[in-house]
C-alpha cells in the first residue's frame, strides 16, 4: 500500500450535503489535506480557513483568518482539522461558546475508513487504481461475488472503453469497496470524471443490496454524469408493470444527469411508459462477437464428449420455475449423457481473475454437444463459444429479452414451456439449427452508436 497524507487524514463526504458551505478550522497538515481535497473534489465550498497560530498568512489562495472571525461569515459546516479528540473537544467548547451551534461543529479524526475491512478494501481500490495522467471513467458494481455474468460484462465493458474511448483512463470501483470505503473513494472522485455502471439485471427492488449500492452513488454524485450500461428492471413479485417500478423510474428521472440503458425491449418499454428516457442496446458480453476471441477461440483444440450436455442452472432467487422438470426429463433419456454444472464461482473471486474464470467456462461448454441453461450469460457465453444452446426463461424474463440481440435466431433454441418437450428431439434440432446457423459473429452497428451516445453525453458535460 501507498501511503501519503491524503491517505490519513480525509474528509467523509457522505456525511456532508453536496454543495455545503464550509470553514476549515485548522491550517495543519491535515488542513491542507481537506482544503486540496476540497479543491479537487469540488464537492464543498471554502468559504474561510481559519487558525489562530498562522493568522494573516497565505494559504492555497486564502488569508487565514482568526477564529474569532468565523462567526461573521455565512457556512453550512466548520470541519475541525485536528488530529486528538481532546484537541477536537476544544476547539468544539471555544466554537459553542461564542454562538456556533454543535451540528455546525464536524470533526472526522485522522482516519477516513472504518475498520481493517475498509483500509483493505481502500487499499485494494487504490493499488489498481493508483496512477492516472489522462481523463477518467469509472465503472462502479465490479463484481467479486463469483457471478460469472457480471465479470463478463465488465471485460466486455473494458474491451469496449479501449476500442471507443483510448483517450481516457478507465477505473473501476468494485461493490465491497464501495460499500465499506466509500468515505474515502468519493474523495478520490474529480467533477469531470464520468461514472458507469456495470452492466446486469438489478434495476428494482428483485436485488436490494445492489439498489441501495446504486442509489447511494446516484445521491452522493449529483453533479457528475452517470451512465448504465444495458441492465433490465427485475422486481420481487417477476414482472415490471407495478408500483414499484413505476416509483423506480420515477426516483431515477429526479436526476437528470442519468442515462439508462436497457438490453431487453419489455424494459425498455416500461420505462418510457413510466416517463423515463432510456435507450436500447445488446448486452455488453455481445462485444465479445466484435472483439473478436475475448473470451473464446474456435482455434482453442477441446476434446467433445460425444452424445454429452452440459446443463448449467440456477439455484438462487431467479431460477426457472421449471428446471426441475427439465433435470428428471434428462435422466428419464437414455441417448445423452449429462453433467450439472454452475458458471458461478459460488465463491469470493478478484475482479482480476474473472476474466480466465470466464475462458475456463468458455473451454468446459466447448466439450458438450449441446448446454442447457436459464442463465443469461451461460446462454451468452454458449453462443460466443459456437456451442449449440438450448436457453429456459427464468422469473425475470431476461432470457427471452436479450435473445432477440441475436443475428440468427437458430443459434439458440428457446423453450418457455418444458412441459410436453421431447427432450432428446430438442436437442438434435438444436445442434442441427446451430449447425445451419454458422458460427456466431455480431456486428458492430449497436456498440458504434453507443459509442456515439456517450460521447454525446460527456459533451454535455463539458458545455
Amino acid at each position: 500500500m501507498r501511503e501519503s497524507d491524503h491517505d490519513v487524514y480525509s474528509i467523509d463526504y457522505t456525511k456532508l450535503p453536496y454543495n455545503s458551505r464550509v470553514i476549515v478550522y485548522g491550517a495543519g497538515l491535515i488542513g491542507i489535506t481537506y482544503i486540496k481535497s476540497i479543491m479537487n473534489t469540488e464537492r464543498l465550498s471554502i468559504e474561510a480557513i481559519a487558525d489562530r497560530n498562522r493568522f494573516g498568512e497565505e494559504c492555497e489562495g486564502f488569508i487565514i483568518i482568526e477564529p474569532s472571525e468565523i462567526v461573521t461569515y455565512r457556512f453550512d459546516y466548520v470541519l475541525i482539522a485536528l488530529e486528538t479528540l481532546s484537541n477536537a473537544r476544544d476547539a468544539m467548547s471555544y466554537f459553542v461558546s461564542v454562538g456556533i451551534p454543535s451540528d455546525k461543529l464536524v470533526w472526522f479524526g485522522s482516519d477516513k475508513t472504518t475498520g481493517m475491512r475498509g483500509k483493505w478494501e481502500y487499499n485494494k481500490f487504490l493499488e489498481r487504481n493508483w496512477k492516472t495522467s489522462k481523463k477518467r471513467i469509472f465503472i462502479f458494481m465490479i463484481p467479486e461475488h463469483g457471478n460469472v455474468g457480471d465479470y463478463a460484462i465488465a471485460y466486455a465493458e473494458l474491451a469496449f472503453f479501449r476500442d471507443y474511448f483510448w483517450d481516457y483512463d478507465v477505473l473501476t470501483v468494485t461493490t465491497n469497496e464501495w460499500i465499506n470505503a466509500k468515505a474515502a473513494i468519493i474523495g478520490y472522485i474529480q467533477p469531470d470524471d464520468i461514472i458507469f455502471f456495470n452492466g446486469g439485471g438489478y434495476l428494482g427492488d428483485l436485488w436490494e443490496g445492489d439498489r441501495e449500492n446504486y442509489r447511494s452513488v446516484i445521491e452522493l454524485f449529483p453533479g457528475h454524469k452517470i451512465i448504465f450500461f444495458p441492465n433490465t428492471l427485475t422486481f420481487k413479485d417477476g414482472t415490471q408493470e407495478n408500483e414499484v417500478c413505476k416509483e423506480e423510474v420515477i426516483w431515477l428521472g429526479k436526476h437528470n444527469n442519468i442515462c439508462v440503458m436497457f438490453r431487453d425491449y419489455r424494459s425498455f418499454k416500461v420505462f418510457n411508459q413510466y416517463g423515463g428516457k432510456a435507450f436500447f442496446f445488446p448486452d455488453m458480453v455481445f462485444y465479445a462477437g466484435v472483439c473478436k476471441r475475448l473470451f473464446s477461440s474456435r482455434e482453442e483444440s477441446h476434446k467433445r464428449n460425444e452424445k454429452s450436455v452440459l446443463l448449467c442452472l440456477r439455484n438462487d432467487r431467479e431460477k426457472a420455475a421449471d428446471s426441475d422438470e427439465l433435470i428428471r426429463k434428462m435422466q428419464a433419456q437414455d441417448e445423452y449423457q449429462y453433467e450439472s454444472f454452475s458458471v458461478n464461482a459460488e465463491r469470493y473471486l478478484p475482479f482480476s481473475d474473472g476474466y480466465d474464470y470466464i475462458k475456463k467456462i468458455c473451454k468446459k461448454m466447448k466439450q458438450f454437444d449441446c448446454v442447457i441453461t436459464d442463465r443469461l450469460h451461460g446462454m451468452i457465453l454458449s453462443v460466443i463459444s459456437d456451442v449449440p444452446c438450448i436457453a429456459l426463461d427464468n422469473r425475470t424474463k431476461k432470457v427471452k429479452g436479450v435473445i432477440e440481440w441475436l443475428p440468427d435466431k437458430r443459434m439458440v433454441s428457446y423453450c418457455d414451456d418444458i412441459d410436453g418437450i421431447e427432450i432428446k428431439e430438442l436437442i438434435h434440432q438444436t445442434i442441427q439449427n446451430k449447425k445451419e446457423a454458422g458460427n456466431f459473429v455480431f456486428s458492430a452497428e449497436e456498440f458504434e452508436k453507443m459509442a456515439e451516445l456517450i460521447n454525446e453525453m460527456i459533451r454535455q458535460v463539458k458545455r
